[in-house]
């Protein structure tokens, strides 16, 4: 054994080693809290959406949640049928304007039943302020929760001899705010408004919902002069349903005080309260849409855990606060997508050190690869292998111009853009939802694949461009069915550190120097004929 053998296992060694340590450690400090939420219950929440499209340019829209040090959201995963989802952020940060996520499902082009879901564990973090004050344009927005609007009437008349009748004595701005409190939730009842309730409607019937008694508040608020805003919400309780929540916050001590007028919380967050979106806004908003119908699904999947029992362990809060889970849902989504990567690289490094498979480019199938399992296996391989196609025929047509590398390959990149834009033209027209997933696709890789399939065919043959071509797809589809297997991509979020073994195993493949699995069915049959001559 030389010498550079004896280190790749050494260093295998101590990375499998490492990782196996760190991994138990971790499982041993958080048990089946691996995702690093400890404290508080979790949910798991699912928001199911159903209808029908009647236009091409249909749209649904869903806020979400939005991670805080109020509550933790995790897992978020999304599934389509008929539409094509993407994540934003809605609100003019520098108006003022609260920033909310919100997922967008567009129609892919096809008319008909859509079915939208969007499901995630929310954590409550009991004792926590539910909202921090913008860090950015603070000013604007506190002047913009100071204005009137068609359902907050702070400045109709009655709403302002309301409010000087309750606060006009009072000077100090919590006193005031704790007074408009016990007004909405004690001397204004209870009962179910059809549509939604204003605040001008609620103080006349002396009645309202939530969301009446809240803009109720939040106008007599706005009064006397104190920023109010809505919040809206879902409350955490086992089952299916469709009711949301909403309640007010009013800036106190500079920082943002939840009041719920309806069930009556005081200066507390509710430990089964699950903000969704700020401002007073619709939670759902669908366009072109007919017989739409939505529910909630909630599920309690661990039970409360006390801050005392938390804090006695500083390890285990160390170990939760370096959990990926406790990542932004954004954040968590870029994550889940970078751990694909090597696990890519290492099913490349099997299929072409051990397997023998060749391919086009290194690490061409894995970028591809990244592309293509995002969007339905089939149509994506068909995509690919339509460019390519196509692309071989730009490549011969453009060949005959003699051009300098650079040039050439500029040609090629802008010809499979062209390609790829009638793709999506072509395929809208028969309303399908193949060109929707174009623009998934790494267009360089693509460009280069072409070129390299052109070199291989000129330099040894259509036969071995094919077997390359060939190599490309299946590892395609393999890298693909791999990243969708959902064990694996967990046990890589929740414990980073088997990354670890990942590289052990890529080091002890790159000196492996054995017969590669296709030589052996090459030559099989010159062993066996040895073996009979013996």
């Amino acid at each position: 054994m030389d010498r550079p053998t004896r280190l790749v296992l050494v260093a295998s060694g101590v990375l499998f080693l490492t990782a196996a340590g760190l991994a138990t450690a971790r499982c041993l400090l958080l048990g089946s809290e691996l995702s690093g939420m400890v404290r508080g219950a979790r949910w798991r929440v699912k928001i199911r959406l159903t209808g029908y499209a009647k236009n091409p340019t249909a749209y649904t829209k869903l806020f979400l949640p939005q991670k805080s040090d109020a509550q933790q959201i995790a897992s978020e995963e999304f599934k389509d049928l008929g539409v094509m989802h993407r994540l934003v952020t809605e609100g003019d940060e520098k108006k003022g304007e609260e920033r909310n996520r919100l997922i967008e499902w567009c129609n892919a082009g096809s008319l008909g039943s859509k079915e939208m879901q969007v499901s995630f564990i929310a954590q409550t973090q009991p004792g926590k302020p539910p909202s921090q004050p913008m860090k950015k344009n603070r000013d604007a927005n506190l002047q913009l929760n100071l204005k009137a609007t068609d359902r907050i009437q702070s400045l109709d008349p009655e709403i302002q001899r309301t409010a000087r009748e309750l606060a006009g004595s009072l000077h100090d701005v919590n006193d005031k705010a704790d007074a408009i409190y016990q007004f909405c939730a004690f001397r204004i009842g209870h009962d179910f408004v059809p549509g939604v309730g204003d605040a001008l409607s609620c103080l006349t019937n002396g009645w309202s919902d939530c969301g009446g008694k809240s803009r109720l508040m939040v106008a007599l608020c706005r009064a006397c002069g104190i920023p109010a805003r809505l919040v809206g919400g879902i409350i955490l309780n086992e089952g299916v349903k469709r009711d949301t929540h909403v309640w007010a916050e009013a800036w106190l001590n500079e920082q943002w005080v939840p009041f719920c007028p309806l069930n009556r919380y005081r200066r507390i967050m509710p430990p089964d309260y699950l903000i969704l979106y700020r401002g007073d806004r619709p939670l759902i908003r669908h366009r072109y849409v007919d017989s739409f119908v939505y529910d909630f699904e909630l599920h309690k999947i661990a039970a409360y855990v006390s801050e005392d029992a938390q804090s006695s362990n500083r390890w285990r809060q160390v170990a939760a606060a370096a959990s990926l889970g406790r990542l932004s849902p954004n954040g968590q989504w870029a994550v889940r997508f970078l751990l694909l990567i090597p696990l890519g690289a290492l099913v490349v490094c099997i299929l072409r050190n051990i397997v023998g498979l060749p391919t086009l480019g290194t690490f061409a199938p894995v970028l591809i690869s990244l592309g293509v399992h995002l969007a339905p296996l089939k149509w994506g391989v068909f995509t690919v292998l339509t460019f390519i196609g196509v692309g071989l025929v730009v490549r011969w047509m453009v060949d005959r111009f003699k051009l300098l590398l650079v040039p050439r390959l500029s040609v090629m990149l802008t010809s499979v853009i062209i390609g790829m834009i009638a793709f999506v033209v072509i395929t809208d027209q028969f309303e399908t939802e193949m060109g929707a997933f174009v623009g998934l696709l790494p267009v360089v890789i693509l460009t280069m694949s072409i070129e390299r399939c052109w070199l291989l065919e000129i330099e040894d043959g259509f036969l071995n461009m094919f077997k390359h071509l060939a190599g490309t797809i299946c590892s395609v589809i393999l890298v693909c069915l791999v990243f969708r297997v959902k064990v694996l991509d967990h046990a890589l979020f929740v414990m980073p550190e088997l990354l670890l073994a990942v590289i052990a195993l890529m080091l002890l493949i790159g000196r492996y120097s054995g017969f590669r699995l296709n030589e052996v069915l090459r030559f099989r049959a010159l062993a066996n004929a040895q073996v009979q001559s013996r």
